[in-house]
């Protein structure tokens, strides 16, 4: 999983969205943290696009951008 996240983190450096310095695994992480944490708290099998949308816009970038 981990490679996954840090290879997306890579495309979006390529794409100017993300800094290039490498990326913490724990920051690459944290989208994944999030929603399992949503699924544990809701107890549903699947979370509302709005959630995933504020894990990424308020959350995931904000954190990845301003480690640049």
């Amino acid at each position: 999983m981990d490679r996954a996240w840090l290879g997306m983190l890579e495309r979006a450096a390529a794409r100017g969205e993300a800094p290039a310095a490498p990326t913490h695994h724990r920051v690459a992480t944290t989208p994944i943290m999030l929603l399992r944490a949503e699924y544990a708290m809701r107890g549903i099998p699947s979370v509302p696009d709005e959630v995933l949308v504020e894990i990424v816009d308020e959350v995931f970038l904000p954190l990845v951008r301003g480690l640049g």
